[in-house]
């Protein structure tokens, strides 16, 4: 496991005092560590906004695709104006007309997408980020040597140690993703020779597969805590 300052972007001082006990006792023993308790609440309820984002996201998508194809055919064609644009031309600033409509409902569709994205991270992204790090914390500490006990050489269940890594994997791929949408929709350019209005996105990841990781690892750690 890859130590904690080099997978995060911010100091982590807090949250390593997160991971003892309220009483100020370090945590030890196999049971859920206090840090995970006390953010897997938020971190589902982030995972659940994750999934209908995805969801918002893919029919924005598809919305931007259409409407760029459309403004892409309203350019007269290299080899010169065809059937449309001869019909067009028949009406004067209608071609001017019908692009600007497209391009105003293009720029509403962006907008939307840019709008969905930042109220997820505001809404959610800590929550996110604070859940992954108390999962890298535990592990990070699992590597170092965790107290023995009747569970393992190391103190703690296989099965948790295996989830969390799964865990932390599928977390980092949706903050991997959600950062991909913000180049993505950043990056749409609808007009010009290199016009690309496309806002696809990394691949989702499966959030139920992921919220079902994390329940396990919260039952497998808590089936050892007593």
């Amino acid at each position: 496991v890859e130590p904690v300052s080099g997978r995060i972007g911010c100091p982590v001082g807090a949250w390593a005092v997160a991971a003892t006990s309220t009483s100020g006792r370090k945590a030890s023993g196999p049971g859920l560590p206090s840090s995970f308790a006390a953010v897997s609440g938020p971190l589902r309820a982030a995972l659940e906004a994750y999934g209908k984002l995805v969801e918002e996201s893919k029919t924005i998508s598809e919305a931007i695709d259409i409407v760029s194809e459309k403004i892409r055919l309203m350019r007269p064609p290299a080899a010169g104006p065809g059937p449309v644009h001869r019909a067009l031309a028949e009406h004067p600033g209608a071609l001017e007309r019908i692009t600007a409509h497209l391009v105003t409902r293009l720029e509403g569709f962006i907008s939307d997408s840019k709008a969905l994205q930042h109220r997820y991270e505001v809404e959610h992204g800590n929550a996110l980020q604070r859940g992954r790090i108390s999962l890298q914390l535990w592990l990070n500490r699992i590597e170092v040597g965790a107290p023995a006990s009747a569970t393992g050489s190391r103190g703690q269940p296989d099965d948790a140690v295996d989830l969390a890594r799964n865990a932390l994997d599928m977390l980092q791929a949706v903050e991997e993703d959600l950062a991909g949408r913000r180049i993505s929709t950043a990056s749409c350019r609808y007009l010009g020779p290199a016009a690309s209005a496309t806002s696809k996105p990394t691949a989702a990841v499966a959030t139920p597969a992921l919220l079902d990781l994390v329940e396990q690892f919260s039952v497998a750690c808590a089936a050892h805590s007593s």
